[in-house]
Protein backbone atom coordinates (compact mmCIF):
# COMPACT_ATOMS: atom_id res chain seq x y z
CA UNK A 1 0.00 0.00 0.00
CA UNK A 2 2.94 2.71 0.83
CA UNK A 3 4.28 1.99 -2.37
CA UNK A 4 1.22 2.42 -4.19
CA UNK A 5 0.68 5.54 -2.07
CA UNK A 6 4.14 7.07 -3.23
CA UNK A 7 2.99 7.05 -6.85
CA UNK A 8 -0.46 8.50 -6.44
CA UNK A 9 -0.63 11.09 -3.42
CA UNK A 10 1.26 14.64 -4.15
CA UNK A 11 2.85 16.33 -1.15
CA UNK A 12 3.24 20.62 -1.47
CA UNK A 13 4.23 21.26 1.71
CA UNK A 14 8.38 21.89 2.26
CA UNK A 15 9.30 22.09 6.23
CA UNK A 16 12.60 23.32 6.45
CA UNK A 17 14.24 23.40 10.30
CA UNK A 18 17.31 25.20 11.00
CA UNK A 19 17.79 25.19 7.20
CA UNK A 20 21.51 25.31 6.26
CA UNK A 21 22.42 27.72 3.37
CA UNK A 22 22.62 25.91 0.22
CA UNK A 23 23.54 26.64 -3.28
CA UNK A 24 21.84 23.86 -5.41
CA UNK A 25 22.68 23.16 -8.87
CA UNK A 26 21.43 20.86 -11.62
CA UNK A 27 23.85 18.69 -12.85
CA UNK A 28 22.40 16.40 -15.98
CA UNK A 29 19.23 14.99 -17.07
CA UNK A 30 18.36 11.81 -18.57
CA UNK A 31 15.14 11.24 -20.43
CA UNK A 32 13.36 8.59 -22.26
CA UNK A 33 10.32 6.21 -22.49
CA UNK A 34 10.18 2.96 -20.63
CA UNK A 35 7.83 -0.29 -20.15
CA UNK A 36 8.36 -3.22 -17.82
CA UNK A 37 10.69 -4.79 -19.61
CA UNK A 38 13.79 -2.69 -18.99
CA UNK A 39 12.84 -1.00 -15.96
CA UNK A 40 12.95 -2.00 -12.32
CA UNK A 41 12.07 0.67 -9.96
CA UNK A 42 13.09 -0.99 -6.70
CA UNK A 43 16.83 -0.72 -7.88
CA UNK A 44 18.76 2.68 -8.53
CA UNK A 45 17.83 3.56 -11.69
CA UNK A 46 20.82 6.30 -11.61
CA UNK A 47 24.22 5.87 -9.93
CA UNK A 48 27.30 7.76 -9.38
CA UNK A 49 31.05 7.45 -8.61
CA UNK A 50 33.20 10.28 -7.64
CA UNK A 51 36.90 9.74 -8.53
CA UNK A 52 39.90 11.28 -6.87
CA UNK A 53 39.87 14.61 -8.77
CA UNK A 54 36.19 15.24 -8.25
CA UNK A 55 34.99 14.71 -11.71
CA UNK A 56 31.79 12.23 -11.53
CA UNK A 57 31.09 9.33 -13.22
CA UNK A 58 27.63 8.01 -13.87
CA UNK A 59 25.13 5.73 -14.92
CA UNK A 60 21.91 4.97 -15.68
CA UNK A 61 19.06 2.00 -16.37
CA UNK A 62 18.77 3.98 -19.82
CA UNK A 63 22.59 2.93 -20.85
CA UNK A 64 24.31 6.53 -20.35
CA UNK A 65 27.57 6.11 -19.09
CA UNK A 66 29.17 9.43 -18.86
CA UNK A 67 31.84 11.68 -17.24
CA UNK A 68 31.20 15.03 -15.88
CA UNK A 69 32.81 17.80 -13.70
CA UNK A 70 32.13 19.33 -10.78
CA UNK A 71 30.14 21.98 -12.99
CA UNK A 72 27.80 19.48 -14.86
CA UNK A 73 30.06 20.11 -18.44
CA UNK A 74 30.66 17.03 -20.59
CA UNK A 75 34.10 15.08 -20.19
CA UNK A 76 32.80 12.08 -22.32
CA UNK A 77 30.22 10.08 -22.83
CA UNK A 78 29.48 6.83 -24.18
CA UNK A 79 25.84 4.43 -24.88
CA UNK A 80 25.26 1.50 -23.32
CA UNK A 81 22.67 -1.11 -23.83
CA UNK A 82 20.36 -0.74 -20.91
CA UNK A 83 19.82 -3.02 -17.94
CA UNK A 84 17.37 -2.89 -15.37
CA UNK A 85 20.55 -3.96 -12.68
CA UNK A 86 23.47 -1.81 -12.89
CA UNK A 87 25.81 -0.49 -10.20
CA UNK A 88 29.09 1.36 -10.30
CA UNK A 89 32.32 2.04 -8.32
CA UNK A 90 35.84 3.22 -8.68
CA UNK A 91 39.00 1.96 -7.06
CA UNK A 92 41.84 3.61 -5.59
CA UNK A 93 43.35 4.13 -9.34
CA UNK A 94 40.37 5.79 -10.58
CA UNK A 95 39.24 2.60 -12.44
CA UNK A 96 35.98 2.49 -13.32
CA UNK A 97 34.05 -0.78 -12.30
CA UNK A 98 29.83 -1.54 -13.55
CA UNK A 99 28.17 -4.48 -13.19
CA UNK A 100 25.51 -4.75 -15.50
CA UNK A 101 23.02 -8.07 -15.65
CA UNK A 102 25.61 -10.91 -15.52
CA UNK A 103 28.70 -8.82 -16.57
CA UNK A 104 31.29 -6.74 -14.56
CA UNK A 105 33.04 -4.00 -16.70
CA UNK A 106 36.42 -2.33 -15.91
CA UNK A 107 36.99 0.90 -18.11
CA UNK A 108 39.85 2.94 -16.97
CA UNK A 109 39.02 6.74 -16.38
CA UNK A 110 38.89 8.12 -19.63
CA UNK A 111 36.27 5.52 -20.31
CA UNK A 112 37.97 2.67 -22.34
CA UNK A 113 36.95 -0.44 -21.87
CA UNK A 114 40.05 -2.76 -20.42
CA UNK A 115 37.72 -5.80 -20.07
CA UNK A 116 34.33 -7.16 -20.02
CA UNK A 117 33.35 -10.84 -18.22
CA UNK A 118 30.41 -12.49 -18.23
CA UNK A 119 30.36 -14.43 -14.82
CA UNK A 120 26.75 -16.56 -15.88
CA UNK A 121 29.50 -17.91 -18.03
CA UNK A 122 32.88 -18.16 -15.77
CA UNK A 123 31.18 -19.80 -13.07
CA UNK A 124 28.85 -22.24 -15.12
CA UNK A 125 25.45 -20.64 -13.26
CA UNK A 126 23.28 -19.88 -16.32
CA UNK A 127 20.89 -17.32 -14.70
CA UNK A 128 23.51 -15.48 -12.90
CA UNK A 129 22.47 -11.72 -11.89
CA UNK A 130 24.75 -10.18 -9.87
CA UNK A 131 23.26 -7.42 -7.51
CA UNK A 132 26.06 -5.41 -5.59
CA UNK A 133 29.91 -5.10 -5.18
CA UNK A 134 32.42 -3.36 -3.35
CA UNK A 135 36.02 -2.54 -3.48
CA UNK A 136 38.97 -3.23 -0.98
CA UNK A 137 42.04 -1.18 -0.46
CA UNK A 138 44.07 -3.04 -2.80
CA UNK A 139 41.40 -3.22 -6.00
CA UNK A 140 39.52 -6.89 -5.20
CA UNK A 141 36.24 -7.08 -6.02
CA UNK A 142 33.90 -8.69 -3.65
CA UNK A 143 30.23 -9.36 -5.68
CA UNK A 144 27.23 -10.80 -4.44
CA UNK A 145 25.10 -12.34 -7.08
CA UNK A 146 21.21 -14.27 -7.29
CA UNK A 147 20.59 -17.55 -8.75
CA UNK A 148 17.36 -17.65 -10.06
CA UNK A 149 15.09 -20.53 -9.46
CA UNK A 150 17.26 -21.83 -6.87
CA UNK A 151 17.25 -20.99 -2.84
CA UNK A 152 20.86 -19.48 -2.88
CA UNK A 153 22.64 -16.32 -3.52
CA UNK A 154 25.95 -16.18 -4.18
CA UNK A 155 29.45 -14.23 -3.27
CA UNK A 156 32.57 -14.33 -5.16
CA UNK A 157 35.77 -12.28 -4.54
CA UNK A 158 38.15 -11.64 -7.48
CA UNK A 159 41.35 -9.45 -7.86
CA UNK A 160 42.06 -6.27 -10.12
CA UNK A 161 41.69 -7.95 -13.09
CA UNK A 162 38.48 -10.33 -12.80
CA UNK A 163 39.55 -13.29 -11.77
CA UNK A 164 37.70 -15.19 -9.16
CA UNK A 165 40.01 -15.78 -6.40
CA UNK A 166 37.13 -18.00 -4.44
CA UNK A 167 33.00 -18.02 -4.17
CA UNK A 168 30.52 -19.05 -1.47
CA UNK A 169 27.26 -20.23 -1.91
CA UNK A 170 24.78 -18.63 1.23
CA UNK A 171 21.46 -20.87 1.04
CA UNK A 172 18.22 -19.97 2.86
CA UNK A 173 15.30 -21.55 4.45
CA UNK A 174 12.81 -20.50 2.48
CA UNK A 175 9.93 -22.60 0.96
CA UNK A 176 10.06 -21.25 -3.29
CA UNK A 177 13.17 -19.07 -4.86
CA UNK A 178 10.64 -16.43 -4.83
CA UNK A 179 10.87 -15.21 -1.38
CA UNK A 180 14.86 -15.56 -1.93
CA UNK A 181 16.34 -12.48 0.32
CA UNK A 182 18.25 -10.77 -2.63
CA UNK A 183 21.82 -9.25 -1.96
CA UNK A 184 21.35 -5.54 -2.09
CA UNK A 185 24.78 -3.76 -0.41
CA UNK A 186 27.85 -5.37 0.61
CA UNK A 187 30.52 -3.53 2.52
CA UNK A 188 34.09 -4.44 2.67
CA UNK A 189 35.32 -3.17 6.74
CA UNK A 190 38.15 -3.78 8.54
CA UNK A 191 38.74 -7.01 6.68
CA UNK A 192 35.28 -8.39 6.95
CA UNK A 193 32.73 -8.20 4.44
CA UNK A 194 28.68 -7.23 5.10
CA UNK A 195 26.08 -8.37 2.91
CA UNK A 196 22.80 -6.39 3.51
CA UNK A 197 19.76 -9.00 2.47
CA UNK A 198 16.36 -8.34 2.07
CA UNK A 199 13.17 -8.93 -0.62
CA UNK A 200 10.96 -6.04 -1.03
CA UNK A 201 7.92 -8.36 -0.78
CA UNK A 202 8.69 -9.20 3.03
CA UNK A 203 9.08 -7.68 6.38
CA UNK A 204 12.73 -7.63 7.96
CA UNK A 205 16.44 -7.62 6.64
CA UNK A 206 20.13 -9.67 7.25
CA UNK A 207 23.32 -9.31 7.57
CA UNK A 208 26.00 -11.64 6.66
CA UNK A 209 29.41 -11.15 7.89
CA UNK A 210 32.26 -13.15 6.07
CA UNK A 211 35.93 -12.61 6.30
CA UNK A 212 37.84 -11.50 3.17
CA UNK A 213 38.53 -15.18 2.43
CA UNK A 214 34.77 -15.91 2.32
CA UNK A 215 34.31 -17.66 5.39
CA UNK A 216 31.17 -17.37 7.18
CA UNK A 217 31.50 -15.48 10.79
CA UNK A 218 27.61 -14.38 12.19
CA UNK A 219 24.63 -13.73 10.27
CA UNK A 220 22.00 -10.82 12.00
CA UNK A 221 18.03 -10.83 11.46
CA UNK A 222 16.41 -7.51 11.57
CA UNK A 223 12.71 -7.10 12.06
CA UNK A 224 12.70 -3.88 10.26
CA UNK A 225 13.93 -3.06 6.50
CA UNK A 226 17.91 -1.72 6.42
CA UNK A 227 18.12 -0.50 3.60
CA UNK A 228 22.10 0.74 3.45
CA UNK A 229 24.89 -0.03 5.66
CA UNK A 230 28.42 1.87 5.27
CA UNK A 231 31.23 2.68 7.33
CA UNK A 232 32.34 6.27 8.35
CA UNK A 233 35.00 7.07 10.56
CA UNK A 234 35.85 3.76 11.67
CA UNK A 235 32.33 2.97 12.64
CA UNK A 236 29.78 0.78 10.69
CA UNK A 237 26.14 2.47 10.22
CA UNK A 238 23.11 0.95 9.56
CA UNK A 239 20.09 3.07 8.38
CA UNK A 240 16.39 2.07 7.24
CA UNK A 241 12.93 2.37 8.35
CA UNK A 242 10.14 0.26 9.65
CA UNK A 243 7.65 0.22 6.86
CA UNK A 244 4.35 0.44 9.21
CA UNK A 245 1.95 2.44 7.44
CA UNK A 246 0.75 3.93 10.69
CA UNK A 247 3.86 4.87 12.41
CA UNK A 248 6.53 4.44 10.37
CA UNK A 249 10.45 5.34 12.09
CA UNK A 250 13.89 5.97 10.74
CA UNK A 251 16.07 3.34 12.75
CA UNK A 252 19.93 4.27 12.46
CA UNK A 253 22.48 1.56 14.30
CA UNK A 254 26.12 2.44 15.05
CA UNK A 255 28.53 -0.37 15.20
CA UNK A 256 32.00 -1.20 15.82
CA UNK A 257 34.83 -2.23 13.90
CA UNK A 258 33.92 -5.62 15.24
CA UNK A 259 30.29 -5.30 14.17
CA UNK A 260 29.13 -4.66 18.65
CA UNK A 261 26.44 -2.47 18.90
CA UNK A 262 26.86 0.56 20.17
CA UNK A 263 23.91 2.81 19.53
CA UNK A 264 20.32 2.81 17.80
CA UNK A 265 18.38 6.03 17.21
CA UNK A 266 14.62 5.90 16.62
CA UNK A 267 13.16 8.63 14.64
CA UNK A 268 9.54 8.76 14.35
CA UNK A 269 8.07 10.50 10.95
CA UNK A 270 5.51 12.87 11.00
CA UNK A 271 2.07 12.56 8.98
CA UNK A 272 2.93 12.90 5.05
CA UNK A 273 -0.30 11.13 3.65
CA UNK A 274 -3.61 12.74 3.62
CA UNK A 275 -6.89 11.87 1.90
CA UNK A 276 -7.78 12.78 -1.85
CA UNK A 277 -9.77 11.96 -4.90
CA UNK A 278 -6.68 10.58 -6.50
CA UNK A 279 -5.95 8.31 -3.45
CA UNK A 280 -9.62 7.25 -2.69
CA UNK A 281 -9.39 6.38 -6.66
CA UNK A 282 -6.23 3.73 -5.82
CA UNK A 283 -8.31 2.05 -3.04
CA UNK A 284 -10.58 -1.26 -4.17
CA UNK A 285 -13.48 0.22 -1.89
CA UNK A 286 -15.25 3.14 -0.63
CA UNK A 287 -13.68 4.59 2.73
CA UNK A 288 -14.08 7.51 4.55
CA UNK A 289 -11.85 10.46 5.27
CA UNK A 290 -11.43 9.72 8.43
CA UNK A 291 -11.18 6.14 8.06
CA UNK A 292 -8.22 6.61 5.68
CA UNK A 293 -6.33 8.70 7.58
CA UNK A 294 -6.16 6.45 10.49
CA UNK A 295 -5.19 3.61 8.75
CA UNK A 296 -2.70 5.42 6.32
CA UNK A 297 -0.12 8.11 8.17
CA UNK A 298 2.65 7.93 6.70
CA UNK A 299 4.86 6.84 3.60
CA UNK A 300 7.83 7.20 2.91
CA UNK A 301 11.03 4.78 1.32
CA UNK A 302 14.30 5.42 2.95
CA UNK A 303 17.24 4.94 0.57
CA UNK A 304 20.66 6.09 0.86
CA UNK A 305 22.76 7.97 3.54
CA UNK A 306 25.75 9.52 4.19
CA UNK A 307 27.40 11.28 7.56
CA UNK A 308 28.53 14.68 6.36
CA UNK A 309 31.81 16.84 7.35
CA UNK A 310 29.55 17.99 10.85
CA UNK A 311 28.93 15.01 11.14
CA UNK A 312 24.94 15.10 10.48
CA UNK A 313 22.89 12.12 9.05
CA UNK A 314 21.86 13.06 6.09
CA UNK A 315 19.16 10.53 4.76
CA UNK A 316 17.03 10.71 1.13
CA UNK A 317 14.80 8.67 -0.31
CA UNK A 318 10.50 9.24 -1.27
CA UNK A 319 8.03 10.85 1.27
CA UNK A 320 5.74 11.82 -1.81
CA UNK A 321 8.09 13.38 -3.95
CA UNK A 322 12.06 13.81 -3.24
CA UNK A 323 12.90 13.65 0.11
CA UNK A 324 15.88 14.82 2.35
CA UNK A 325 15.74 14.50 6.04
CA UNK A 326 19.01 15.20 8.50
CA UNK A 327 19.83 14.99 11.86
CA UNK A 328 22.47 15.77 14.28
CA UNK A 329 24.37 12.66 15.91
CA UNK A 330 22.14 12.13 18.37
CA UNK A 331 18.81 12.06 16.27
CA UNK A 332 17.48 15.85 16.93
CA UNK A 333 15.61 16.95 13.29
CA UNK A 334 17.39 19.35 11.52
CA UNK A 335 15.72 19.57 8.33
CA UNK A 336 12.88 17.93 6.09
CA UNK A 337 12.62 18.93 2.85
CA UNK A 338 10.32 17.46 0.67
CA UNK A 339 9.86 18.79 -3.06
CA UNK A 340 7.71 17.55 -5.69
CA UNK A 341 9.05 19.18 -9.18
CA UNK A 342 6.45 19.64 -11.58
CA UNK A 343 8.76 20.52 -14.36
CA UNK A 344 9.42 17.29 -14.94
CA UNK A 345 5.72 16.43 -15.72
CA UNK A 346 3.70 17.24 -18.76
CA UNK A 347 0.45 15.20 -17.97
CA UNK A 348 -2.17 16.42 -14.73
CA UNK A 349 -5.12 14.16 -15.23
CA UNK A 350 -6.86 12.40 -12.21
CA UNK A 351 -5.95 9.17 -13.77
CA UNK A 352 -2.02 10.26 -13.90
CA UNK A 353 0.29 7.97 -11.95
CA UNK A 354 4.07 10.21 -10.95
CA UNK A 355 6.42 9.43 -8.81
CA UNK A 356 9.21 11.34 -8.02
CA UNK A 357 12.49 10.39 -5.36
CA UNK A 358 16.09 10.45 -4.45
CA UNK A 359 17.67 7.42 -4.91
CA UNK A 360 21.61 8.00 -3.83
CA UNK A 361 23.39 10.52 -1.88
CA UNK A 362 27.17 11.22 -1.62
CA UNK A 363 29.37 13.93 0.15
CA UNK A 364 32.43 15.54 -1.28
CA UNK A 365 34.29 19.06 -0.12
CA UNK A 366 31.36 20.00 1.31
CA UNK A 367 28.99 19.37 -1.73
CA UNK A 368 26.25 16.65 -1.51
CA UNK A 369 25.79 14.67 -4.94
CA UNK A 370 22.00 13.75 -4.77
CA UNK A 371 20.65 11.06 -7.87
CA UNK A 372 17.01 10.13 -8.65
CA UNK A 373 13.80 9.83 -10.57
CA UNK A 374 10.37 11.09 -11.51
CA UNK A 375 8.25 9.52 -13.53
CA UNK A 376 4.56 9.23 -14.88
CA UNK A 377 2.19 7.13 -16.84
CA UNK A 378 -0.81 8.38 -18.17
CA UNK A 379 -3.76 6.75 -19.81
CA UNK A 380 -3.19 8.91 -23.10
CA UNK A 381 -0.56 7.01 -23.85
CA UNK A 382 -0.14 2.85 -24.04
CA UNK A 383 -0.68 2.26 -19.97
CA UNK A 384 2.65 0.36 -20.01
CA UNK A 385 4.94 3.13 -21.30
CA UNK A 386 6.24 5.75 -18.84
CA UNK A 387 8.09 9.19 -19.32
CA UNK A 388 11.19 8.54 -17.22
CA UNK A 389 13.70 11.75 -16.30
CA UNK A 390 16.57 11.24 -14.19
CA UNK A 391 18.51 13.63 -12.65
CA UNK A 392 21.88 14.73 -10.84
CA UNK A 393 22.54 17.61 -8.59
CA UNK A 394 24.56 19.11 -6.24
CA UNK A 395 24.10 20.95 -2.89
CA UNK A 396 26.65 22.91 -1.60
CA UNK A 397 26.41 23.51 1.94
CA UNK A 398 27.69 26.62 3.66
CA UNK A 399 30.68 25.91 5.54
Amino acid sequence: MKRFLFHLLILSVVLNINAQVEQQRNLITDSYKHNSSNYAPNHPPIETTILSNHHIVTLTQNGTFMKIDSQGNSIWKKSLESSSRQRILSDKDDNIFLIRGSKVEKYNSDGQLIFSKDYSDILRKKDLLLTAFTTDHEGNLYICANIFYTKSLLIFKTDTDGEVLWKKKIKQKIHSWHYLDECKEVLFHNDNIYALLYNYGRSGSKINKLTSNGKQLEKFNYNDKIKQVKAFNGFIYAVGNTGSSTNDQIKIRKFDKHFTLLDSINFELPRNVYYTEKAQLSLPFATTKEEFEKRNVTAYGVNDFIIDSKNKYQIVGSANGQWRIMLNENGKLLKDERIFDEKFYKYDNITTVKGQEISTIKFYKDTLLLSGISFENDNHEERSVNNINLFLKSILLDR
